[in-house]
């Protein structure tokens, strides 16, 4: 089950730490944005005492696309730095494992046969080519 989640970073905010949060298994970001009017800010998360800086975002650069995995147990604390107020969007999974469509067996039976079926189309076409010029 999966969870839409957004929040706001104020420049002279608090951080916003996922470890406040209901019980989740983790926390996907997706995207964040500059809010109207401001200049520049930049995304950080602090993780075991280490700060990271995740983006920046400015009047030119308005949005920026994000694919970041982060468990709430990380205490994981997310701040902005500069004059903007920055929006971060992400959804929480309370999965306990991603299911996935098909196992590493399936897979590879599959891609065998897409190989083979490649294999006979390129002999089709080149006998076909082979047919044309012997006309």
């Amino acid at each position: 089950m999966l969870f839409f989640w957004s929040f706001q970073l104020l420049p002279t905010g608090d951080p916003y730490n996922l470890s406040s949060l209901p019980s989740f298994k983790k926390f996907h970001v997706t995207s964040c944005y500059l809010s109207e009017g401001h200049k520049k800010g930049s995304l950080y998360v602090s993780l075991d005492n280490q700060k990271f800086l995740l983006t920046t975002v400015d009047k030119k650069r308005r949005s920026v696309l994000l694919d970041l995995w982060f468990h709430p147990a990380q205490n994981c604390q997310f701040t902005v730095e500069g004059e903007a107020t920055v929006t971060v969007l992400g959804y929480f999974s309370k999965r306990k494992k991603e299911k996935s469509i098909m196992d590493d067996d399936e897979f590879k039976a599959i891609a065998f046969k897409a190989h083979e079926l490649g294999k006979e189309l390129e002999d089709l076409h080149n006998m076909n080519k082979k047919k044309k010029k012997g006309k």
